[in-house]
């Protein structure tokens, strides 16, 4: 009896020190993953970190991008450029790595790749030439 709580006490004091003073959850969880029942721990969580970095630049209209778009990186750097029709990204578009190099560009028809698109690595040098047909990769002809 005497070793049984020795144990229970040791176990307790163990969960005291780990900041484990709520109880166990309790339930299967359900479809989003969160346990089932009232009987759910409810941790507290920091607010979202504010953006970091530039804001994009552009308009919208009835809450969609329109016309001419610029997006940057945390550092400042531009990362992506191109126009918006109604909503979707339409014709040419350039991106960007953070070190100011580009990286990809190309062009967008309703927001599907279309026709030639090149890509670059960090240091400058090419490293593809793609051509896309209503979004699809087209393979090179044999």
């Amino acid at each position: 009896m005497k070793t049984t709580l020795a144990w229970l006490a040791g176990g307790i004091a163990a969960l005291a020190l780990l900041g484990c003073t709520q109880p166990a959850e309790t339930g299967a969880p359900d479809a989003a993953g969160s346990p089932a029942g009232d009987a759910a721990v409810v941790t507290p969580t920091e607010p979202p970190a504010p953006p970091v970095g530039p804001r994009p630049q552009g308009e919208e209209k009835d809450g969609q991008p329109v016309g001419h778009w610029v997006f940057f990186h945390a550092n400042g750097q531009k990362s992506a450029e191109g126009d918006y029709e109604a909503g979707q990204k339409h014709g040419a578009w350039t991106y960007w790595y953070d070190n100011g190099q580009k990286t990809a560009e190309g062009r967008f028809e309703r927001g599907v790749k279309i026709g030639r698109w090149l890509e670059w690595d960090e240091a400058g040098q090419q490293v593809a030439d793609k051509t896309f047909v209503d979004g699809i990769e087209a393979l090179p002809p044999r």
